[in-house]
């Protein structure tokens, strides 16, 4: 639930354009620079617009909770104060302390920018702060987290007796921006009041949720371009000992160097980058036929990951970057061409192994309106693999229309995939019906595609409410029916779903849902139950599933127990236990510990049981802000059995 508020406003915001329905304001230039140290002193912004009427994003009309708001612009960059009034103060939540930690269960505000006017997700950054000042930003494109190399920003916060001040200045040399010109740029302010789980916004993108309305600051004059900033470096030396490994000892280094030739482009070259220190996420044991899809935070693939979003995953995800373990060298070239065309191009070559490439362009026809090209290439000794396909999403009003057609040529075995649909917003509600085919032959090697030799389509609707009165917070409902074939005319999988949730003012929620399914002759039912509490602190709650029924004549069932819990300042302690009866019982646990000691220190333990195998970590981080950082770990976050091992990493960056 936080997680999908926290995208509300940091990620589905960043698919906002300006229209004439968005909120417009003139540009103010300040000639005496406000001090960002979360206090608005009198007179100090007093050159600034001031803004007011912020809006529910959820059920219309003005916020319960009002917010002040004052913007200017200097040829540095754009200064931003925040009054976020709040009628129950004493409850206003605050807990992160470290710099672009997730704001999940807490109170935050910042603003929305997207200097190029692109109109595009790709061109949107986002600048939180939470009332203890803590720092939260996502750069366009996507951004490796070391500060030197993602960009500096100020940002201050103070509590205040109706609320909380946030100030904030971002520079333009953060962003993308036209040199010299004189243009309107894409703007919003955005508030997350935790209490009440309330989105609002000075330029309100409406239920159903319409980027066109985001806001605009017109004819800002922009500075002309500082060609000492064209080039960053980031380079790392990793010392390790494993006793399991030969030899038992190694000594890695490498560098990744960036050089910006445009203002809205980006190359980066990698040498011998370090993916094995990489804390990989845990893959659960519930129930799965097919592969699971884990998310990946290399920095290689972190910097502009949004330009190689191939597909939006109904036929499978085109370019899943987990496919390229490891490389001796990468190159990629990533931004917008101008305001509607976009690229991205990268290529990664492992000696003597393989090389693979990843190519991308697309069309902003309009605000919700793309067209995209892309293809994937895999050159391997024995096998050459290659993907080309485009895809495309066309909207009118609250009607959307989208297609992708996909050819695969994998060692001269040609396949085929594509998918077409139509979808239907109102007011709390969506709609979508697709049709999709995957022939047999079909073969994505730098892809994440589960299953082949389908076709059919499927259907699914949800509803869902917010409400401001009552005991209920929330309640909604969804539906899923899937039809599909092989294409030899046998069943491929049947199935169908409906559910529900409702979420109580005093943060308890329920959800359940029943399910039925076909797949080839295997024929299963289930019902699934989920209580929760406290699912709007991540910091305190719990949560337990119980899901029962019957595949292929044998009884199942899954059950799950998770939670976290603040065990004192900065500690905090989760929980998740998990038993899948099928055919046998299989079991997994997972603890973890964490302690913030600083804005910028922490350690971190982890110990996992699967099925009888386990294996613990210790892992000690100084990150976060300026100079070297180091990461220390003791055992192997990634391996199934417990490891003797100690790394070093030391990351620097200029």
């Amino acid at each position: 639930m936080n997680t999908r508020i926290l995208f509300c406003i940091a990620a589905a915001v960043c698919a906002g354009v300006v229209s004439a329905a968005g909120r417009t304001t003139e540009a103010a230039t300040l000639t005496k620079l406000p001090i960002i140290d979360g206090v608005i002193n009198e007179g100090e912004w007093s050159e600034a617009t001031h803004l007011t009427d912020f809006f529910d994003q959820a059920v219309g009309g003005k916020a319960a909770d009002q917010t002040d708001a004052w913007i200017g612009v200097t040829e540095a960059g754009v200064y931003v104060a925040i009054h976020a009034h709040d009628s129950q103060p004493d409850k206003i939540s605050a807990r992160t302390v470290q710099r672009d930690g997730q704001f999940q269960g807490e109170d935050y505000a910042g603003v929305i920018l997207d200097p190029m006017n692109r109109r595009a997700v790709e061109g949107n950054s986002q600048f939180f702060v939470n009332p203890l000042g803590t720092q939260w930003s996502n750069i366009a494109g996507g951004r490796i987290a070391k500060r030197e190399w993602k960009g500096d920003w100020e940002g201050a916060a103070s509590r205040v007796a109706d609320g909380y001040i946030v100030e904030l200045m971002i520079p333009w040399k953060l962003l993308s921006y036209p040199a010299g010109k004189k243009s309107n740029i894409l703007f919003n302010i955005a508030r997350l009041n935790n209490r009440t789980q309330t989105a609002s916004y000075w330029s309100n993108p409406g239920n159903p949720f319409m980027a066109d309305n985001h806001g605009t600051i017109l004819d800002v004059q922009f500075p002309k371009r500082d060609l000492s900033e064209q080039i960053d470096l980031l380079g790392y030396f990793s010392p390790e000992y494993d006793r399991d490994s030969r030899p038992q000892t190694s000594f890695r280094t490498g560098f990744d160097l960036r050089y910006r030739p445009t203002e809205t482009t980006t190359s980066v070259l990698s040498v011998s980058p370090d993916f094995r220190n990489i804390e990989g996420q845990v893959e659960g044991i519930g129930f799965t036929r097919t592969e699971r899809r884990l998310a990946d935070t290399r920095p290689f693939f972190v910097e502009g990951s949004r330009y190689f979003n191939l597909t939006d995953d109904e036929v499978g995800q085109m370019f899943y970057s987990r496919r390229i373990d490891d490389f001796d060298q990468g190159i990629k070239y990533f931004g917008n061409l101008d305001r509607r065309n976009s690229i991205g191009i990268l290529a990664t070559h492992e000696d003597g192994k393989r090389l693979d490439s990843v190519f991308r362009y697309n069309n902003q026809l309009g605000s919700r309106s793309n067209i995209s090209v892309y293809s994937t290439y895999r050159d391997e000794p024995g096998r050459k693999s290659s993907v080309i396909g485009s895809s495309g999403t066309f909207a009118f009003g609250n009607t959307g229309l989208y297609y992708d057609l996909i050819q695969s040529d994998d060692a001269g075995m040609a396949g085929m995939a594509s998918s077409a649909a139509v979808s239907y917003q109102l007011p709390n509600f969506f709609g979508i019906a697709r049709a999709t085919m995957l022939q047999p032959t079909f073969r994505a090697r730098l892809g994440f595609v589960p299953e082949v030799d389908l076709r059919g389509g499927y259907v699914y609707g949800e509803y869902a409410r917010a409400l401001r009165k009552g005991g209920i917070r929330s309640y909604g409902m969804d539906f899923f029916a899937e039809d599909n074939e092989r294409f030899d005319g046998n069943n491929g999988e049947r199935q169908a779903s409906l559910g529900g949730f409702v979420t109580w003012r005093n943060d308890w929620q329920l959800r359940m849902s029943a399910y039925t399914n076909r797949y080839e002759t295997e024929e299963s039912k289930e019902l699934n139950f989920n209580i929760g509490y406290g699912v709007s602190n991540p910091l305190k709650n719990a949560y337990l599933s119980y899901s029962f029924g019957e595949r292929a004549g044998d009884f199942t069932s899954f059950l799950a127990a998770t939670g976290t819990y603040r065990l004192a300042k900065g500690v905090d302690f989760g929980f998740r236990h998990s038993v899948l009866n099928f055919q046998g019982f299989s079991d997994q646990t997972i603890l973890t510990l964490g302690w913030e000691m600083d804005a910028e220190q922490a350690l971190s333990a982890r110990w996992v049981e699967t099925d009888g195998d386990s294996n613990w970590y210790l892992a000690y981080r100084k990150a976060g802000g300026k100079g070297l950082e180091y990461f220390l770990i003791i055992g192997d976050p990634n391996s199934a059995t417990t490891r003797d091992r100690v790394a070093l990493k030391v990351v620097w960056a200029r």
